[in-house]
């Protein structure tokens, strides 16, 4: 069975095979010990995703709160 998390040095996707022991990065090319990076609670990449989601929105809802206060500011102004 094959799973997916991400290299701490670079945030890329790694994908281990159940088999391996060390795993280089293909992207860094740090190797890693597989136990270690699973022991030490790196996510894996449907949960990494599903927190950039939600960092988005939190973004997003940032942007459009002070777009909107820009824009009261702007008509009180004028």
């Amino acid at each position: 069975m094959k799973v997916k998390t991400v290299c701490p040095q670079c945030g890329r996707v790694l994908e281990i095979d159940g088999q391996q022991k060390k795993i280089q990065c293909p992207y860094c090319k740090r190797v890693y010990d597989v136990n270690d990076l699973l022991k030490h609670g790196y996510e894996p990449v449907k949960m990494i995703r599903e927190k950039e989601k939600k960092r988005n929105i939190i973004t997003v809802s940032i942007l459009l709160t002070a777009l909107v206060v820009i824009l009261i500011l702007l008509a009180v102004i004028a």
